[in-house]
């Protein structure tokens, strides 16, 4: 600012000398004045001279009075020169240093940026290490209580060995006096079993005698009843979600299937069967057969997803000729047993307690009982409608495979029951026999 200001001033006094000077030599020359014995042309030149000289001081003063810049700029020019110089100098070494320590600083943040990025790094895995650590705690932690209750296990154990050791000693002295009474024993028990074999061969001859007379007696009862107390009538499985008029065909086929069964039996189509109030009927709607069958439709329409079974049973003995009271029932075919699945288990051997082997005729009994007892009753139990009669009666082959594996087993057998298919509550329950030999128990080559 002051360099332009000393340029604007310098202009200024320059034209001002100019323009005064001109004008003061016109004055002068028309005046034509002398000095100092000049002619009036050299006069007015000197007086225009001495005029300009004395405006430029006189100008070149008040610049130097008005402007500091411009009087420094007079006063210390040279100074000012040498110092702009050396703050030159001073501002390029100054721009070396800057530049240098910029590198300098550039290669810093470089190894900072390094130096980061490892301390990143050095903390995922500390973090990772101190979780592994915290895991590995935890982990002793446990073991160190499964230890302890290992310890107190095995303290356990000690005890428990300490006491049958003096158990087993016991028993062993037990065991010889038993051995010894077994011996005796062992002799009065083969005597029994020859004569126990004859008379399971006579009780066997006179069950046979009793079947065969139950049976004629049986036939001839049988010529006076037409229905007994309970007897299955008929029978229909309905599909799941069938639709309602499926329902009504079914419900319909059923009665009219009876009808034909309850004619045949009679030997006449008449008198018609009696049909009983289903459980669960209102009280105040019609007792009419039709009725019953329009309200049985209704409950069927509303069990979803399962198959349906459809029954007619006599409520009581009917006679020939007499009319016979039904009861019209139904309920879920759920299934009960799947193939293969264990019914029952029973425990036994092939060896009686003589040490010798068991005849036919006992061992068939056993496997009749199991199955005519205990599995029926699991039937039962279970809801199985059709629990055959005849539940215990074994086809010859594999009656005499199961037999022949009981005596293979020289010791205590498992004889496994189970399933021969699936089977739902509508039955039949079929069963299939399999032996197995209890651990310990060894088997004949």
């Amino acid at each position: 600012m002051g360099t332009l200001l000393l340029i604007l001033t310098l202009f200024v006094l320059c034209g001002s000398i100019a323009y005064t000077g001109d004008l003061l030599g016109r004055r002068l020359g028309k005046r034509r004045l002398t000095a100092f014995g000049l002619r009036p042309k050299h006069t007015a030149v000197l007086l225009t001279v001495v005029t300009g000289v004395v405006i430029g001081a006189v100008t070149f003063g008040i610049a130097m009075a008005a402007v500091p810049s411009f009087r420094r700029a007079v006063t210390e020019g040279e100074a000012l020169l040498r110092e702009n110089r050396e703050l030159f100098a001073t501002n390029t070494r100054l721009d070396d240093q800057r530049r240098r320590l910029e590198q300098s600083n550039r290669s810093l943040e470089q190894k900072n940026q390094g130096l980061q990025a490892s301390n990143d790094h050095l903390r995922t895995e500390n973090d990772e290490q101190r979780k592994k650590y915290g895991e590995l705690q935890d982990k002793n932690a446990g073991l160190t209580k499964r230890q302890s209750q290992l310890m107190a296990a095995n303290s356990r154990l000690a005890k428990t060995t300490t006491r049958l050791s003096a158990e087993s000693s016991r028993l062993r002295t037990t065991g010889d006096r038993l051995r010894t009474t077994g011996d005796r024993l062992r002799t009065a028990n083969a005597q029994l079993a020859r004569r126990r074999d004859e008379l399971t061969r006579l009780q066997a001859s006179a069950l046979k005698t009793l079947r065969d007379l139950g049976h004629v007696q049986d036939s001839g009862s049988r010529g006076g009843l037409a229905f007994h107390q309970g007897e299955r009538i008929q029978q229909r499985v309905v599909l799941a979600n069938a639709p309602r008029d499926v329902l009504a065909s079914a419900v319909e086929g059923v009665f009219d299937e009876v009808q034909q069964t309850v004619a045949g039996r009679q030997g006449t189509p008449l008198p018609r069967p009696i049909l009983a109030v289903p459980e669960g009927y209102p009280d105040q709607a019609p007792k009419k057969p039709e009725a019953y069958r329009r309200w049985i439709v209704d409950r069927l329409a509303g069990v979803r997803d399962r198959q349906i079974v459809l029954e007619v049973i006599a409520l009581e003995d009917c006679p020939r000729g007499s009319p016979v009271s039904l009861q019209f029932e139904w309920y879920s075919n759920d299934l009960v047993f799947r193939k293969g699945e264990v019914v029952d288990v029973m425990v036994t051997s092939g060896q009686d307690p003589g040490g010798g082997e068991k005849s036919n005729n006992v061992l068939s009994q056993e496997l009749r009982d199991f199955l005519r007892t205990r599995v029926a009753a699991i039937a039962t139990q279970r809801r199985i409608v059709r629990v055959e009669r005849d539940v215990g009666t074994l086809r010859g082959d594999l009656t005499a495979q199961t037999m022949k594996r009981l005596r293979e087993i020289r010791g205590v057998a498992m004889v496994v029951a189970r399933a021969r298919q699936d089977t739902r509550r509508a039955g039949p329950l079929q069963i299939d026999l399999e032996v197995q030999a209890v651990e310990g128990s060894p088997v004949a080559p």
